[in-house]
């Protein structure tokens, strides 16, 4: 039988350069076909490039913890955490026919730490792209948190997420259903650190390179800006990052 178009599918990043990291991941999703592992938070690491490095090497944490509130089950899958950011998968399952969406969720540890979140991807319903269908009223979401204020390289991070969802579409929703209250830990991987330390001067404005991150989810670099001595001027770096052999 010919395979139903899809009823409702979001792949929603929460950053403006996410959309360009989505885009290009779905473009490689397409031309890969269909992954060989089936559950769906799975196939959402795949889809973030780095996450999907993390995926092949072995380095997340099945986490398989689940709580219920009124009908509705929220179950943290998988999770990660390096020196640039925490990766949470979670699926919420329940008996409203078009699913819930996340109407506010936290991450902190107990070091009162808290991790703004900068990139999150959900998908319900039938999914082409993605070779899926989810039955009704179940989701997934992939959530990444910044996570560069951690830098004393503990072994693990013992965390705390607070999760509420809404029936969606969640503006015209207006009962919340939750907190679903999480506290587990994640192996902390440090990555490397490298202090560059490094200024260049172009149309009389400095920009230092202060230092590298590198982890197996993503490389962040750490840009200074100097005044641009021209009243009412701001500038903003739009940078490039390559390797040795020209691959950005």
């Amino acid at each position: 039988a010919p395979r139903r178009r899809s009823r409702w599918v979001d792949l929603k990043p929460t950053t403006r350069p996410g959309w360009a990291l989505l885009v290009l991941a779905l473009c490689l999703a397409l031309g890969a076909g269909a992954w060989a592992v089936s559950p769906i938070v799975d196939r959402l690491f795949r889809v973030d490039p780095g996450l999907d490095h993390v995926g092949q090497a072995g380095l997340g944490q099945d986490l398989a913890l689940s709580q219920v509130v009124d009908g509705v089950t929220v179950t943290l899958e998988r999770g990660y955490a390096d020196a640039n950011r925490i990766a949470i998968g979670l699926t919420v399952r329940g008996s409203y026919v078009l699913g819930y969406d996340l109407s506010h969720v936290t991450l902190s540890d107990t070091l009162d730490r808290t991790f703004p979140p900068n990139l999150g991807m959900g998908v319900k319903g039938q999914s082409e792209v993605l070779e899926l269908e989810l039955p009704s009223g179940a989701g997934a979401h992939v959530l990444s948190f910044d996570a560069s204020t951690v830098r004393d390289a503990p072994s693990t991070l013992d965390l705390h997420l607070v999760v509420e969802v809404a029936r969606s579409p969640m503006p015209l929703s207006e009962h919340v259903i939750g907190p679903f209250i999480f506290d587990f830990s994640l192996s902390f991987n440090p990555g490397k650190v490298v202090a560059v330390q490094q200024r260049v001067t172009a149309a009389s404005v400095g920009i230092e390179l202060r230092q590298v991150v590198a982890t197996p989810s993503e490389t962040q670099v750490l840009l200074c800006l100097g005044a641009s001595g021209e009243m009412g001027t701001e500038w903003g770096a739009v940078s490039i990052l390559r390797t040795e052999t020209g691959q950005a």
